[in-house]
């Protein structure tokens, strides 16, 4: 992700991909996978409830107002992460936990960062995908944003959101260059989901990262 911030405005720059084999559960879950993303940068409820595995365990043979309440309660915790992720940027440090918010909003998935589906395995009822993110901070010319801009890069370790303000001195950044990432799906027996996968959860793995030294001015 970077994210620059000049007069209270924020902006994404990178560039997105999603690459897919041609086997029928890899396309799904592929899609999944995007549609999640897109949906949980977008700030859409109602579509990440519909591919969460957390919810429809809760949600799973109740109707009407209970659920409602459910899916109600669900999009509470969903507005917590997001102010949670706000929050997160202050201190530096995102918290890598099971859902994957924190991170997947670091990295820009689904908002314009580079990823790729390298890998799916399917097992009975579940999947689990490898996922690389790409950052591509060595491509990015820091020097076109204006003085004053604070922007928020990946840093190292893993987990740690460094926050730079142009024309504040140079010297050299260390930041996340790539990541593997592996997302848990289950299969879901409802005729009319989308796709026909749930997200159970994400999880980096750390000895997979490698940074880069930038050049900050």
């Amino acid at each position: 992700m970077i994210s620059a911030r000049p007069a209270g405005r924020a902006c994404v720059l990178a560039v997105a991909t999603l690459h897919l084999a041609c086997s029928a559960t890899e396309l799904e879950v592929g899609r999944t996978i995007e549609q999640y993303l897109n949906a949980l940068q977008a700030g859409d409820r109602a579509t990440v409830a519909r591919l969460s595995a957390a919810y429809h365990d809760e949600v799973r043979g109740l109707e009407g107002p209970a659920a409602q309440q459910v899916f109600e309660r669900f999009s509470g915790w969903l507005d917590e992460r997001w102010e949670g992720f706000e929050q997160a940027k202050k201190t530096g440090t995102i918290e890598l936990t099971p859902d994957g918010f924190g991170l997947i909003r670091a990295l820009g998935l689904g908002r314009g960062g580079y990823y790729q589906v390298r890998e799916v395995v399917e097992e009975n009822e579940h999947a689990r995908a490898r996922i690389e993110a790409q950052l591509g901070y060595h491509a990015v010319s820091f020097e076109a944003f204006p003085p004053q801009t604070r922007l928020y890069l990946m840093g190292m370790p893993l987990g740690r959101l460094q926050a730079p303000v142009r024309g504040d001195g140079p010297r050299k950044l260390e930041v996340l260059a790539t990541v593997e990432i592996v997302c848990r799906l289950e299969k879901t027996n409802d005729p009319l989901h989308p796709t026909g996968w749930l997200v159970r959860d994400f999880e980096a793995i750390p000895e997979t990262a490698r940074s880069i030294e930038i050049d900050w001015q």
